[in-house]
């Protein structure tokens, strides 16, 4: 549904009027006028309608509100002038007529207004001179001639031959002007003929044109929105539709260039002449449209002869890539044989002519839209888009996204005096624009005017408190300026005043450790600790932290006795952790200086946060941060902070309130992956919050190209991987659990897929981009133990797809062994299905997924002197498996 603005009223309103709807019409402009009382356009055709009406005294009120709002617009003194003309109030009607040709020396409509205001006041000999003016600059207009040949005859002045003669010279003088014009030039002359909706000065210059093309639009072509086709001839005319005005739509649409067009309609009337002619009706009123996908509609309105077989005019056709044309005359039946377009130029840029052309025609809201798309174009020069930005702000001066387009482009130019300007006038009048405030300060900083960037971020923060970006830029600034906070005097803080503690857990990589303490060290706090936690290396680590603990007494050493695993060596960290918050950091990771500030501030300002995830990953901060430049958004506890939670599933950068944390959700007997349930767990008990700051953030995995002293480089080959002690099926099970927990326990209706099998391609792929077709084999072999793997039609689907992509180089006969199989295995999963139907429990008779399973051999790597280990007691029964199974298809 199109939403109620003035522009939706204002085109309703003129499509009633041209239906002769005028009582309807009214309104609709009435209601434009309501949603937008400053734009004159509205009134100027509310005047026109209440004219119509019979409502004189109203017109005058509505054309002289237009002419307030808009002293130059031609049409609504020509309007005036007429309903003054009407109320027999000449001398206004004069003055209207002579303002409407101060505005344009060369509008013939004024003229003729003029002549008949002058014929009625008894003044023969100025009435002449307008008329002739008028049939000078209008030599076609029949209705010109007639009023000539009228007061000439009353005077007994001029014969006919005579006036034809003078008419003849001025269409000889008209077509020696062309000679000395561009194209470009004649056709500025003729714009200014006209104004809004008109063009009714059709310029005898543009006839001298050279056409580029030329073709008709025939009834039988089209389909007829309205109307009916009768024979005539060899071909077929098209009548008005009786009871409807007179209205005619050709369609569908029709495609046609940008340029400047001769129209030509031969039509005719299909009532009696006589009729017309007994009540003095000599002239009709014909409209002609054209109306495109977008609505942008094209009024071209003729006062035509009665005895006219063609009307002929001038029209430029713009942006209007699928057209469509419709007729209306007054409630006269008449029919149209054909149209005639005749393309007379085409040397228009479009964007900026269409800009032009729509605010001309009264198309404001539309023309701003044109005006935006120039502003971001790749084809437009810098200076084009400036000049659409403000035109654009002249239409609507408090668009907030153009005033910063603009500025941008004043940027890029080097124009930062008239960048700042153009937002200090738009924020006295949008004083909360946030966006303003963040850009303007921008602006300050590269021009090294902290002190006014800085007073500009805290208005920011008085109207947005909840603005982690703009607290990092704050805290980096002042640090430009040397104010840190860091009591290095008061080293090491009192226990209980502790803020945070950073938890770095460790094993071997002391070239890692190295990197990450040199930057990570430069925090400016004093009030928290860094706790490295050593899971009993066997290399310099030791040496490496005493280092750095002889110039920063912030950091704590524990080193363990045994190897811990990397799970328990983190838990560990957290639960030895004396401040109320503590972040996780990898030996690889780094933080940027005020990032542990940013969280402690998150903290403090959000009481009901239990813990602030870091949206590290690049691609994630990148996405988040373009939608959202606040740097960071609160979810509530529950469904609502599912996917953060995962996306730091790690927990590298991310930090907890100690009090709000569930040790027992680690599952640390059970679990090679503790931190997905702690995470989970977290955010279904507690509201977290996740940051993606682009001022302040960490940055996981930073030095993994760091060579450390056992040699791990970090290589992604996947037998070098198993060989070196990585997992062999890298979680597959747990993974399947915990994402079946999310789905059944916990309402988290993804499809399965994105979960369950997603966590196994990763690897899948690597096997066999290596080369290594018998690894993947035995991967595949060995996850597909779990029944939920098994049965799936997700799995099974996504699967073979990559196995028959290019992206792996997989023999056919492999291929085809892994259709088979799913088809067996989908086939059982469909007898299950059918026996628990027939007997309920039968099902588990015919399950072969029992755990640990005892009829398949396990499988071994030629390569590898290693074999799979057992399977986990998954502790379903059949038909659990296949009914959670189900909601992998909704």
């Amino acid at each position: 549904m199109q939403p109620d603005t003035s522009t939706t009223y204002l085109k309703q309103g003129q499509y009633l009027q041209r239906e002769g709807r005028l009582t309807e019409a009214e309104v609709a402009y009435r209601q434009a006028i309501e949603l937008n009382p400053t734009f004159y356009g509205s009134f100027r055709y509310l005047g026109e309608v209440l004219a119509l009406e019979g409502k004189l005294d109203q017109a005058v009120e509505a054309y002289q509100r237009a002419k307030e709002l808009n002293p130059k617009a031609l049409w609504v003194h020509q309007g005036l002038g007429e309903v003054f003309l009407q109320l027999h109030k000449l001398g206004d009607a004069i003055a209207c007529f002579q303002t409407a040709i101060q505005i344009n020396p060369d509008f013939s409509w004024a003229y003729n207004g003029l002549g008949e205001c002058w014929s009625l006041k008894g003044n023969g000999e100025n009435a002449i001179a307008a008329y002739q003016k008028a049939v000078e600059l209008n030599p076609d207009s029949e209705t010109f001639r007639h009023n000539l040949e009228k007061v000439l005859a009353e005077q007994e002045l001029v014969s006919e031959e005579e006036i034809t003669d003078k008419v003849e010279d001025s269409l000889e003088l008209e077509k020696t002007r062309i000679g000395q014009k561009t194209i470009e030039e004649a056709i500025a002359d003729w714009r200014r003929n006209g104004e809004l909706n008109s063009q009714a000065d059709n310029n005898s210059f543009l006839n001298s044109l050279e056409p580029i093309s030329s073709f008709h639009i025939y009834p039988e072509q089209l389909a007829i929105r309205s109307g009916q086709l009768v024979e005539k001839g060899t071909r077929k005319q098209l009548i008005s539709p009786t009871g409807n005005q007179g209205l005619v739509s050709f369609g569908p649409y029709i495609r046609v260039s940008d340029g400047l067009y001769l129209i030509n309609i031969d039509w005719e009337l299909l009532e009696s002449l006589e009729n017309y002619l007994e009540n003095e009706i000599s002239q009709i009123v014909f409209n002609f449209d054209i109306v495109s996908e977008a609505a942008i509609v094209v009024w071209h309105a003729s006062t035509v002869n009665i005895e006219q077989k063609k009307l002929e005019f001038f029209l430029e056709i713009i942006g209007v890539d699928n057209l469509e044309v419709r007729f209306f005359a007054n409630g006269i039946g008449f029919a149209v044989n054909f149209i005639q377009f005749t393309f007379l130029s085409q040397k228009f840029n479009y964007l900026k002519e269409l800009g032009g052309f729509l605010t001309r025609n009264g198309y404001q809201e539309e023309a701003s839209v044109v005006y935006y798309k120039i502003a971001n174009s790749n084809n437009s020069s810098l200076e084009e888009k400036i000049s659409a930005c403000e035109s654009a702000l002249e239409i609507k001066p408090q668009w907030l996204e153009i005033t910063s387009r603009l500025s941008e482009l004043h940027e890029n130019l080097g124009q930062l005096e008239n960048a700042i300007q153009n937002y200090q006038k738009q924020l006295e009048t949008s004083p909360d624009w946030i966006e303003g405030y963040l850009k303007l300060a921008e602006i300050y900083e590269k021009i090294g005017q902290i002190d006014l960037a800085i007073h500009l971020y805290h208005r920011i923060l008085e109207i947005e408190w909840d603005y982690p970006e703009v607290y990092a830029r704050i805290g980096k600034l002042e640090r430009k300026q040397g104010k840190y906070k860091r009591e290095i005097s008061r080293e090491p803080f009192p226990d209980q005043e502790l803020k945070l503690t950073v938890v770095i857990p460790t094993y071997n990589r002391s070239t890692r450790l190295k990197h990450s303490l040199e930057n990570n060290l430069k925090t400016d706090r004093s009030d928290i600790e860094f706790l490295i936690i050593d899971n009993n290396s066997t290399d310099n680590t030791a040496e490496v932290v005493q280092n750095f603990m002889g110039n920063d007494q912030r950091i704590r050493y524990i080193k363990n006795v045994a190897n811990l695993g990397a799970a328990r060596n983190m838990f560990l960290g957290l639960v030895s952790s004396k401040a109320p918050l503590a972040m996780i950091l990898a030996d690889d990771d780094y933080v940027t200086e005020g990032f542990v500030d940013l969280v402690i501030w998150i903290f403090d300002t959000h009481p009901t946060v239990g813990g602030v995830f870091n949206c590290s990953l690049e691609d994630i901060k990148k996405s988040m941060f373009s939608t959202n430049p606040r740097g960071g958004l609160l979810y509530q506890k529950g469904l609502e902070g599912k996917d953060v939670a995962g996306w730091a599933g790690t927990l590298c950068g991310s930090a907890f309130r100690q009090s709000f944390v569930n040790y027992h959700a680690f599952k640390l007997d059970a679990s090679i992956i503790p931190q997905q349930w702690f995470s989970l767990d977290l955010v279904m008990r507690h509201d977290v919050y996740g940051v993606f700051s682009e001022t302040e953030y960490s940055r996981i995995n930073a030095y993994i190209s760091i060579t450390t002293t056992d040699g791990q480089t970090g290589a992604n080959n996947m037998l070098c991987r198993v060989q070196n002690g990585f997992i062999w099926d890298v979680g597959a099970y747990e993974m399947t659990n915990f994402n079946l927990y999310r789905l059944a326990k916990l309402g988290l209706k993804e499809p399965v897929g994105r979960y369950v099998d997603g966590w196994i391609f990763a690897h899948f792929r690597i096997w066999l981009a290596d080369g290594d077709p018998e690894g993947a084999s035995i991967l595949i072999s060995r996850v597909i133990r779990n029944p939920y793997i098994r049965y799936s039609i997700v799995f099974w689907n996504s699967l073979i797809n990559i196995a028959f992509s290019g992206e792996v180089a997989l023999p056919m006969p492999n291929k085809f062994c892994l259709v088979l199989l799913g088809c067996f295995m989908l086939i059982w999963r469909l007898i299950l299905k059918l026996r628990e139907y027939t007997d309920s429990g039968l099902a588990d008779i015919y399950y072969v997924g029992a755990w640990p399973r005892k009829d398949t051999p396990e499988l071994k790597h030629s390569k590898l002197d290693w074999e799979a280990e057992g399977s986990a007691d998954i502790g379903y029964s059949a038909i659990t498996v296949i009914f959670d199974l189900e909601c992998e298809l909704g």
